[in-house]
């Protein structure tokens, strides 16, 4: 690690651990107010299912208990954060393995 970077490495769980990874860059400003480019080692997502998954989740039982409203101008879905990640892993577990 370079001088300025406050970059960590920290201890991941062996099921972050063994994702696949991809680099990525960042300016970083340093305590003196420079900023830099810096690349990092990054989890590269694999987000092409996420659609997918929203379109089914919307379709279960617990896609009723969507709201939809606005803000403003802008058409809105109120979603249970809690349902949405639980149904997600799910469908992950079942759907990814394949």
């Amino acid at each position: 690690m370079s001088e300025g970077e406050n970059v960590q490495k920290t201890d991941v769980p062996a099921t972050i651990d063994s994702l696949q990874s991809d680099f990525s860059a960042l300016g970083i400003r340093s305590g003196a107010g420079t900023r830099r480019w810096t690349i990092f080692e990054d989890i590269d997502l694999d987000s092409s299912d996420f659609e997918q998954i929203g379109k089914d989740f919307l379709e279960s039982d617990s896609g009723s208990r969507v709201r939809r409203s606005r803000a403003g101008l802008a058409n809105c879905q109120l979603i249970p954060q809690r349902a949405l990640v639980d149904f997600s892993v799910n469908w992950l577990e079942e759907n990814r393995g394949k």
